[in-house]
């Protein structure tokens, strides 16, 4: 006989990580009890007995335990026992009594005795001495049960026969409710289950709560389960696992059903000790969660999924000598590449479209990147227009220009006018109609290749897609939409982020159960992964995917050692599909050659992708605070989040629905910023979520404005890093911003533009529009590192204006007058209050170079390119003025001599070029014309530069008066005359300013006393001062002084640049003309035919000598181009 309720099919069988532990039994059925094992009728109505004395007992201790002076045993309704049969009670004690009177005796001094007489110890005597809830309720239910065994022939038929008659009986009562109607024998029934399943016999359906199936409702209701999973009836294992879990921390309110969790598959299995937990046994249980298809399955699923890793965690921390068991979480769909390119509901709608649907399929099967998902949508959005029309083209052949643009204003019968109806981003239309045109080059190209006959005869496809004329324009305001965030907020980011051992980034999450794989005991940890990610992209200028993706070098065969600062063999080498690669070096951490013969093989950075592409490149530098944060990024993981699972771009990007095909072809990475702290569910060997990264972001901006704000002395001193609405707190900066800013501060600090477009490779705007010589990674560490000495300091900027002071002094300020009426610094100098930068020639108003530009049509585009990256001058954000104009001079002057060597250089490859065609090597002179150009470029922007350069030197020169008297008006008694007065010890001379043609050895003069009296201001002009170092001794040399060269090569390095530039000085007072001077120090006029220069020069290199600071040799006032 069959049974509604009970099944013999046979149960799901999971072993234990260990031969000591017995295996798992599973019932995998919805509605069904099992029996695990099948007990005789005899066994059976003993176990009836044995409940009926356990439900006695603890039926007797909740009605006589007094609470409130009261017990249940004695509760009321009305006049009537409300538990008790009252005339049973009588016959007992011999006497009637009150209710009251039974109270009284019950609590008082005779309560021991009464009580003890009047407990029940047979069934018979409790049927008669129990009337539950007025009698609505069976007290044993020994009766009901017996009566059941006596009906059946075997357990399966008893069991068969009373969860039917359960369920049936229950059928129109609704679950859902928080109190439901029982029968009189339901409460003991479940009781019995519960009991049943404790012996070992009955195994329960898996239920979650979630499965919209009504049996599950009725098991998971609070009332039936409190009488199922009662204390006295459940394994006394589920008290010990209970209490295991109820130890862990509970991160969030979602975790609080676990015991829920827990308590439903131990009545669906056998599993009573964690030694028998098994990842694949819980990964059955989610999957049967997920085969409902209830709106929260999803959700109910995710909530398992938290509880069973908690017991996997519990696993491997308690069972040490078991193989460790791999953490749940949420599987990405798989998707086949056949069925993702697949246009076959195209084909069936519409079945005049078969030839293109072949394309379609055919080019989003060939995607050789990460656009797959961007072809198919251009394609379906083009494909639903095709069908829109009346007489589409039948194939890619009969495509006409008309169709994608016919030039009428609001036409819908063509591509153009379709996409300005269905989407209203500009963007989003250009992005549909540039890779429809690349669809169609595909189709091109692909019918060329296929043709067998005379290329004369190839099909021919014209290119029906002509972005030049069919790109939507950008309606966007002149204005910025992203801020620039200065160096010194950023570094005030990572002191927020990593001060006090990283205690507000702990305050703000990431705390998890982990197991100690040294101690394998299960600790509550705090994850760094979050907090040290962004502290990374705050140090790098890197895009977030691209430090996401940083990989740990656990799958390496060499690997980097902290200690010995060196890369050394990788003694626990993962491998990577199964496969161990003797070649791999992916590790974020290389040692690499420097590519320089006076330097050493140097630790740099391995960024493993560009974007959207598996090439990687070596940033041949990392700070040394970087490295320590890496370095205990590094043995956190290691110790906390070991056994990790390789990723590629598009798992960690976190895109679904993508062919399986593709994401297999990627290189993998065992990812350094691993999140095992993440609750949503995702495998614990992905990187940080995107999302969580962003969120982090805004707490970091919020405090760090809060922290900057508090300690401001005044308005101008403030800052806005975030903005709140509608409770919302968002940040004004999005985590983008830290790549372009980082970008921009190396650019300030002086470091070349070639080191930084290497630093960046992938730049996609100012940084890859000109060619450079390819650095060595040497050359690459040195500009680096001298970079980051200047980071933060003071003299980065004019340290004597403060935001207050440079409003003041707004009208004396100058910005592109080709920008005039747009939005120009003037009004970025508005709105960004504390993020104004100030540097050596002018005001950077906290904006950013790639939106300092604007085209023709008003459009916001970078900056256009000058000497060595962004042109400050060429910015419509740039504000210079009067103030500024010591500064435009040595930067002015700076780019005059580079344009001078820009034009030597042309010179020589020009000369070179002849004599390669002379030589007939027509190759060498096609090299050197390609190189030619290049330098032409480059010289062009640095002439564009130089002219926008000197109209703001023109317009800051014209208000030179008037701010003076500015000046002089608002100074307070006791400071200087002017603010001009930086570089001169004479504090009642005034620079002045003007043009004049110069000779080399003026500029180099000029420039060299630049790098003596301001260091930190003329990195540019190092490389003149040593040159004219030289010439000075080389001068010394060729006059035969050999005194007077040895003591000067005897100086040190600031005395002899101070001798040096003094020297030129003299030389220059002593010519009638300094093409004279010029003469006169390359040996070409002797010494010796101006006597007084003799005895001056002498007096000098021995006061020189003798001075002690730099500041005694200062003594010379610096002058300008006049």
């Amino acid at each position: 006989m069959t049974y509604k309720y009970i099944s013999t099919e046979p149960l799901a069988v999971f072993p234990a990580s260990t031969a000591l532990a017995p295996a798992v039994h599973l019932n995998t059925d919805k509605t069904r009890f099992k029996l695990l094992t099948t007990p005789s009728m005899r066994e059976l109505r003993a176990a009836i007995d044995s409940y009926a004395a356990v439900r006695g007992e603890a039926l007797w201790r909740e009605l006589t335990t007094v609470e409130d002076g009261s017990c249940k045993l004695f509760a009321t309704a009305g006049n009537s026992l409300w538990n008790v049969n009252r005339g049973a009670v009588s016959a007992i004690l011999g006497e009637d009594f009150t209710v009251t009177q039974l109270r009284e005796l019950v609590t008082g001094e005779e309560g021991p005795r009464v009580l003890k007489a009047l407990k029940p110890k047979t069934v018979t005597e409790m049927d008669a001495l129990y009337r539950l809830n007025g009698n609505r309720e069976s007290a044993i239910g020994h009766d009901y049960l017996t009566g059941a065994a006596r009906a059946a022939d075997s357990a399966l038929s008893f069991y068969g026969l009373i969860i039917e008659a359960l369920f049936e009986g229950s059928r129109d009562v609704n679950p859902q409710r928080g109190t439901i109607p029982k029968s009189y024998y339901q409460a003991r029934v479940y009781e019995f289950l519960g009991y049943s399943a404790t012996k070992g016999w009955l195994l329960f359906p898996f239920v979650h709560p979630q499965s919209g199936i009504q049996e599950h409702l009725h098991l998971s209701h609070r009332s039936n389960q409190g009488a199922i999973f009662a204390k006295e009836y459940r394994p006394p294992e589920a008290d010990e696992l209970m209490a295991e879990l109820a130890n862990m921390e509970v991160a969030k309110s979602t975790e609080v059903n676990r015991e829920t969790h827990l308590r439903n598959l131990m009545l669906a299995s056998d599993l009573r000790s964690l030694a028998q937990v098994t990842t694949e046994l819980l990964a059955t249980c989610i999957d049967l969660v997920l085969e409902a298809k209830e709106p929260m399955t999803v959700q109910q699923a995710g909530k398992q999924r938290k509880t069973y890793n908690a017991l996997l965690r519990l696993h491997n921390s308690r069972c040490a000598g078991a193989p460790t068991q791999a953490l749940l979480f949420k599987k990405p769909e798989v998707v086949k590449l056949e069925d993702f390119s697949s246009f076959s509901q195209l084909r069936a709608e519409h079945p005049h479209m078969f030839e293109w649907s072949q394309w379609f399929e055919e080019f989003v099967r060939e995607t050789k990147d990460t656009q797959g998902q961007t072809r198919k949508t251009a394609c379906a959005e083009f494909a639903t227009f095709l069908c829109s029309l009346p007489n589409p083209p039948r194939s890619p052949l009969e495509i006409t220009r008309s169709l994608i643009n016919d030039y009428q204003l609001g036409s819908y019968a063509c591509y153009r006018g379709y996409l300005a109806t269905k989407l209203s981003s500009a963007a989003a239309r250009n992005g549909r109609l540039t890779m429809l045109g690349q669809f169609f080059d595909f189709v091109k190209d692909r019918l060329l290749a296929r043709h067998k006959g005379d290329p004369k005869n190839a099909p021919w496809l014209a290119q029906p897609v002509d972005m030049k004329l069919d790109r939507f324009s950008d309606t966007l305001k002149s204005g910025t939409t992203r801020k620039a965030i200065a160096a010194h907020i950023m570094e005030e980011m990572r002191k927020v982020l990593t001060g006090d051992d990283y205690a507000w980034a702990k305050a703000q999450g990431g705390w998890t159960h982990l197991v100690n794989e040294k101690t394998k005991a299960l600790e509550y940890v705090w994850c760094p992964s979050a907090a040290l990610l962004l502290y990374t992209l705050l140090t790098l200028p890197l895009r977030s995917l691209q430090a996401r993706l940083f990989d740990s070098g656990e799958a390496d065969a060499f690997i980097f050692d902290f200690e010995r600062r060196a890369m050394v063999p990788n003694p626990n080498q993962i491998a990577i599909n199964g496969v161990i690669d003797s070649n791999r070096r992916e590790g974020v951490l290389q040692v690499i050659p420097s590519g320089m013969l006076d330097v050493s093989d140097v630790i740099g950075i391995w960024v493993p992708v560009n974007k959207t592409s598996d090439e990687g490149y070596h940033i041949p530098w990392v700070s040394d605070e970087l490295l320590k944060h890496l370095r205990y990024q590094y043995e956190w993981i290691r110790l906390y989040a070991a056994h990790p699972t390789p990723y590629g771009i598009i798992e960690v990007q976190g895109h679904r629905n993508q062919p399986e095909e593709w994401t297999e072809r990627q290189d993998k990475f065992l990812c350094l910023f691993r999140d095992p702290s993440a609750d949503r569910g995702t495998d614990p060997s992905l990187p940080v979520s995107k999302q969580k990264l962003l969120k982090l972001w805004v707490e970091l901006c919020a405090e760090t404005e809060r922290r900057i704000n508090s300690l401001a002395q005044s308005e101008s001193q403030r800052v806005q890093l975030v903005t709140t609405a509608g409770g919302k707190t968002r940040a004004l900066h999005d985590i983008h911003t830290l790549r372009v800013s980082g970008i921009t501060d190396l650019l300030d600090r002086g470091v070349p533009l070639n080191i930084v477009s290497e630093y960046v490779a992938g730049h996609a705007t100012y940084i890859m529009t000109l060619w450079y010589d390819k650095p060595s990674p040497g050359q690459m560490r040195q500009a680096l590192k001298n970079a980051e000495a200047t980071a933060g300091r003071s003299t980065a900027a004019i340290p004597k204006f403060t935001e207050a002071e440079a409003h003041a002094m707004r009208d004396y300020l100058v910005t592109n007058s080709s920008y005039k009426g747009m939005y120009t610094g003037f009004d970025a100098m508005t709105e960004n209050a504390g993020l104004l930068q100030f540097r050596l020639g002018g005001i950077c108003p906290g904006t950013r170079c790639e939106e300092g530009g604007l085209t023709s049509n008003g459009r916001i585009a970078p900056v256009p390119v000058g000497d060595r990256g962004p042109s400050c001058p060429q910015c419509r954000f740039w504000l210079t003025g009067p103030a500024f104009l010591l500064g435009q001079c040595i930067e002015g002057n700076q780019l005059i001599l580079k344009i001078r060597q820009k034009i030597q250089a042309l010179d020589v490859l020009r000369a070179s070029i002849l004599d390669a065609e002379d030589a007939e090597d027509f190759a060498q002179a096609d090299l050197l014309r390609g190189q030619t150009d290049v330098e032409e470029r480059q010289l062009n922007d640095m002439l564009t530069e130089w002219w926008h350069r000197m109209k703001l030197y023109e317009a800051s020169v014209h208000k030179l008066d008037d701010y003076k008297q500015f000046l002089a008006g608002g100074r307070a008694d006791g400071e200087s005359t002017s603010r001009l007065m930086l570089v001169t010890d004479q504090p009642n001379q005034d620079l002045t300013f003007s043009f004049k043609q110069a000779t080399q050895l003026e500029l180099d003069h000029f420039l060299s006393t630049c790098a003596e009296l301001l260091p930190d201001y003329a990195l540019d002009s190092k490389a003149v001062a040593l040159d004219l170092e030289m010439a000075v001794g080389k001068f010394l040399a060729i006059n035969e002084h050999s005194d007077l060269t040895n003591l000067y090569f005897k100086l040190t390095d600031d005395q002899r640049l101070s001798a040096a530039n003094l020297a030129i000085e003299l030389m220059l007072g002593a010519a009638e003309d300094p093409s004279q001077a010029s003469d006169l120090l390359e040996g070409r006029t002797p010494l010796a035919s101006l006597p007084h220069l003799q005895q001056g020069l002498s007096e000098l290199l021995l006061a020189s000598s003798k001075a002690t600071t730099p500041s005694a040799s200062k003594t010379i006032p610096i002058k300008a181009l006049k």
